[in-house]
């Protein structure tokens, strides 16, 4: 289904109307312009241009016979947008368009054109295959639905597929906080130069369900244009465009407990953004949790080594869980010297109520012969974009630097740990912390260990492992069955003791199926 840039009869009719009494009013400067639409004349005014963007504005009723498109398909990764609360606002000047007006029509109800002083600004520049950011206004005390299209392919008409850039996106008035800031990713793939943007806002959800027998619906649209600049980018998928490696963590660190490497389990991929010479323009980061066995509250996280949090673009910093955009979480993390973006702070908060219990609780996913809950509850796209592209001799190794920890503010196991959780932090054997983390607990109880800050990261550093090489922490490069709820791993995985011991000499193949004891796996 497309919506091409059309005006129906009474639309125009009401714009003529408006047309003639303005004109009647004498010359003030208006200019006549025309969208890309078929037919279509509509009355604007100039407004200025903002970093190279001209915001070519029209304003006109939204009426119930010219609704949104049915029957839209799910977003994917180059459909999403985010807006971020504490990001700077950029604000630049707008003209109005219509002010205080009042209209009644012929129908069984009156139709009103909305006071609303909305503006749409284009805050960045709009480049091929990274995100953007645009600015919505809405006035005080009026609350509303966004649907947008970007015309990408430049044909004139707005595609119900990836051209439906936002659905539904409610915009509520805040007083300090006027302004809702969205991220629109540009395909790579997308026309360059000037191309048409439409925008409709709306009291009512989803008002394409909306019938041409119910009351009218109040609502106002606008079109802009926007200009695409050209950008090359190539992408260096980890482990594979289409392979996971399995991520999965006990979460006793410096206890032992009991091994079974379920407490927190999730597939995970990584995407790295280059340029044409080889720069880093962005990370983005792929992830599904698989398993929750844990009683304690676990967050998770990926640190950038080596990469200091002020080259992050926070503003453009962007989390997609299960398709939707999160507009008001931030992902980067404050008061970090690396970089560090959360994705959950508590993962337990991030799923139903599990349906199955055992002996020791109900968690999920990690109980034998239990499937009932669905294993798709937490899917994320994390999106680290750089002021400035990184060269490649400052980026990280893969995986980057996952890890876990201890929910912000709460205690987080035994009292010998901290108070707030967040200062406990579980890595893969041998890799860094971040400098929030609080590094008293090596060397104690399980872990033998021994943190040396400036061993780290690097080949030197020594974090995260028992007097057996055992790890808290283990990347697996395929898509791997964990062990069930209680099941020590060295017994679900009899040869991971020799693989460990050897210092991942032999036994690589450790966790492979045919491997292992599968009465003590979960499936």
């Amino acid at each position: 289904m497309a919506i091409s840039f059309k005006m129906n009869v009474r639309k125009a009719a009401l714009l003529l109307l408006l047309f003639i009494f303005l004109a009647c009013k004498g010359d003030n400067g208006q200019q006549v312009t025309t969208s890309p639409s078929e037919n279509t004349s509509t009355l604007i005014e100039s407004s200025p241009v903002h970093d190279e963007v001209v915001n070519d504005i029209y304003l006109e009723e939204v009426l119930s016979d010219n609704s949104l498109p049915q029957n839209t398909s799910p977003l994917n990764d180059d459909e999403i947008l985010e807006s971020i609360d504490n990001s700077q606002e950029n604000e630049i000047d707008s003209q109005e368009i219509v002010n205080n007006q009042n209209t009644e029509t012929s129908t069984s109800s009156s139709e009103e054109i909305l006071s609303v002083n909305n503006n749409v600004t284009f805050s960045t520049h709009f480049k091929q295959g990274s995100d953007g950011l645009i600015e919505i206004q809405t006035q005080k005390d009026i609350n509303f639905f966004l649907n947008a299209w970007f015309d990408w392919n430049n044909d004139g008409v707005y595609e119900n597929n990836n051209e439906y850039v936002l659905v539904n996106e409610r915009l509520v008035y805040e007083k300090d906080k006027p302004f809702h800031k969205l991220k629109i990713r540009v395909p790579e793939n997308s026309s360059t130069g000037q191309i048409w943007t439409k925008f409709k806002l709306s009291k009512l959800e989803n008002n394409n369900a909306i019938g041409k027998e119910a009351n009218p619906i109040t609502g106002i649209e606008e079109e802009h244009n926007v200009t695409i600049e050209a950008q090359n980018l190539i992408h260096n998928v980890y482990p594979s465009e289409n392979n996971w490696v399995t991520l999965a963590f006990e979460d006793s660190w410096p206890f032992i407990g009991d091994f079974d490497f379920n407490d927190v389990a999730l597939l995970y991929r990584v995407d790295k953004i280059t340029n044409n010479q080889g720069d880093i323009v962005r990370y983005d980061i792929y992830g599904s949790l698989t398993a929750y066995g844990a009683n304690l509250a676990n967050g998770f996280a990926v640190k950038l080594d080596g990469i200091p949090s002020e080259k992050v673009d926070g503003l453009l910093t962007k989390l997609v869980v299960n398709n939707t955009t999160l507009h008001n979480v931030q992902t980067l993390e404050q008061g970090t010297i690396d970089a560090v973006i959360i994705i959950s702070n508590n993962l337990k908060d991030e799923i139903d109520q599990p349906t199955c219990t055992g002996e020791l609780g109900a968690f999920y996913r990690v109980w034998k012969g239990c499937f009932d809950d669905d294993p798709n509850q937490y899917v994320f796209i994390a999106s680290v974009p750089f002021i400035t592209p990184i060269p490649p001799s400052d980026a990280p190794k893969m995986p980057l630097n996952p890890f876990i920890f201890g929910a912000p503010d709460i205690n987080h196991g035994s009292n010998i740990r901290g108070i707030s959780g967040r200062e406990i932090e579980i890595h893969l054997k041998n890799h860094d912390v971040s400098s929030k983390a609080n590094t008293s607990y090596f060397s104690t109880q399980d872990d033998t260990s021994i943190f040396i800050e400036n061993k780290c990261p690097g080949i030197d550093c020594n974090t995260f492992h028992n007097s057996n090489g055992l790890p808290w922490a283990i990347i697996v490069e395929s898509i791997w069955n964990h062990p069930s709820e209680g099941s020590n791993i060295l017994l679900a995985y009899p040869e991971l003791t020799n693989f460990a011991i050897s210092g991942g000499d032999i036994s690589t193949d450790w966790y492979i199926r045919s491997n292992a004891n599968l009465e003590k796996l979960y499936e």
